[in-house]
């Protein structure tokens, strides 16, 4: 357990650095079970997401490790006198992270050989909805895979029935056993698969489909693809590494099966969730911050909804600042798959809008329950009512500190903005939800002038 405390209300001011996508990182790392070799991923970020992803890897036989991205330089002593050598350093990323975490950018070698076993287990899988990306690489490389369900934040229902359906449409035989997703397959072979669901195309569905689909026999087709940008990563990975794709970032999506992949250098874009909550929390707090590796052309939706709520916001010089207002304005908030307001960032905007002068309605059209931060922030004072798959929110003057719980990893992100605005000291109980998609957002948060301090023991004695 993580406890967080928080002194408001502050203007978050400065200039910050968002790390590599969480969301494109994870398929990437499952899909490089397709190629043997020695893989290396850079701009990855200090995420216990990507940890745990390294132990499913590890536990199926493939060894991944940290590296150093800014070898060390030491003194070594010779005949003919002192010389500087460049030593490269790495650690598993099994046992979790680095000792130059938060000094050097991260970046992975992930060594894939023989694969020694078709089980993913319980243990790592249950901690993240993204452990399901392994299900199509492993039986698409070894022609069996079984793999926990899968876990991850409480957010409402979100079923695999896109995923069996695509593996099915490729030959796989699919069932449910004992906890476990069980596919078979004696070769996969190519066809067309539609991944529509009732809410929209399915991310992680289409990076399963598309993965499997590198080494099936023949071309297969998916329509209604996600058009997510971590999909069109995933993508430029597989290509880099001999796969024929095309379509990416659009709704159909072509592979060209090929009998082999083989290793890649490849560098993970920046996480545009992770930029989004440092503009909602420049935005909340009517501060200005410069975000610096972000990509602009991702969070259109973004910058029109805090556009409404009177933020301003210019790109110049490979950056993007965020001028918060004095007091936000109302503004409706709906999310959609992309190109549309992303549901990873609507927590975060409902905490900005909690002191709008108006009334603000949010709502989640992906995930129509994922409002649990909302009985939280009215502990602070807002004047939120939960109407599924909406949120109603009549601004009030001031929010006020308070002991409040996060459910969730976004919605500790926007409990966290929320305390930012409170007047007084907010306490935050964290079962460690922000370490799985923000690499040390509090420390930074420092940096931009937030009164943040956290304390790392499991005080009431829960597992963490």
């Amino acid at each position: 357990m993580k406890t967080i405390f928080v002194k408001g209300p502050v203007r978050l001011n400065g200039t910050v650095r968002v790390g590599g996508s969480k969301n494109a990182v994870l398929p990437i790392m499952a899909a490089s079970i397709l190629a043997q070799g020695r893989h290396y991923v850079e701009n990855v970020p200090f995420l216990t997401d990507v940890v745990n992803m390294a132990c499913i890897l590890h536990d199926i036989g493939v060894d991944v490790f940290w590296v150093d991205s800014a070898p060390l330089e030491v003194a070594d002593e010779t005949r003919l006198g002192p010389r500087l050598l460049r030593k490269t350093r790495r650690c598993p990323a099994w046992n979790g992270y680095p000792e130059w975490r938060g000094t050097s950018e991260g970046m992975l070698e992930i060594n894939v050989g023989d694969i020694t076993s078709d089980t993913a287990g319980y243990d790592a899988v249950t901690r993240m909805r993204a452990s399901i990306s392994i299900l199509g690489p492993l039986v698409a490389k070894t022609g069996h895979a079984r793999v926990s369900m899968p876990g991850g934040c409480v957010i409402g229902p979100r079923p695999i029935d896109l995923h069996v359906k695509g593996l099915r449409s490729l030959g796989a035989a699919v069932e449910m056993k004992g906890g476990f997703v069980e596919a078979s397959a004696d070769g996969l072979h190519g066809n067309r698969v539609y991944l529509g669901g009732p809410r929209g195309s399915t991310v992680l569905g289409t990076a399963t489909v598309l993965s499997a689909a590198c080494l099936a026999d023949g071309v297969t087709v998916i329509e209604h693809a996600a058009q997510e940008p971590e999909i069109a990563d995933l993508v430029s990975f597989l290509r880099r590494a001999g796969a024929k794709i095309s379509g990416e970032g659009t709704h159909r999506i072509v592979v060209e099966g090929v009998s082999s992949l083989h290793s890649a250098h490849y560098r993970v874009i920046p996480d545009r969730i992770e930029a989004g909550t440092i503009a909602c929390a420049a935005a909340a707090t009517g501060g200005e911050i410069v975000i610096e590796n972000a990509r602009f052309d991702h969070l259109f939706a973004l910058w029109d909804r805090l556009e409404a709520l009177g933020a301003f916001i210019d790109e110049a010089g490979g950056a993007i600042m965020v001028r918060g207002p004095k007091r936000p304005r109302p503004a409706d908030v709906c999310t959609f798959p992309y190109p549309g307001f992303p549901t990873d960032l609507q927590a975060q905007i409902a905490a900005a809008l909690a002191r709008a002068d108006g009334t603000s309605v949010v709502t989640d059209r992906v995930f129509p329950e994922r409002f649990w931060y909302a009985p939280e922030l009215a502990r602070l004072g807002a004047n939120i009512k939960v109407d599924i798959p909406s949120v109603a929110i009549e601004g009030v003057d001031k929010l006020w500190g308070a002991e409040i719980a996060a459910r969730d990893l976004r919605g500790a992100a926007a409990l966290l903005i929320a305390a930012l605005t409170a007047e007084g000291e907010t306490v935050i109980r964290d079962r460690n939800h922000l370490d799985r998609g923000y690499d040390d957002l509090c420390a930074r948060l420092v940096l931009l002038g937030a009164d943040v301090h956290v304390d790392e023991a499991a005080s009431d004695g829960e597992e963490t």
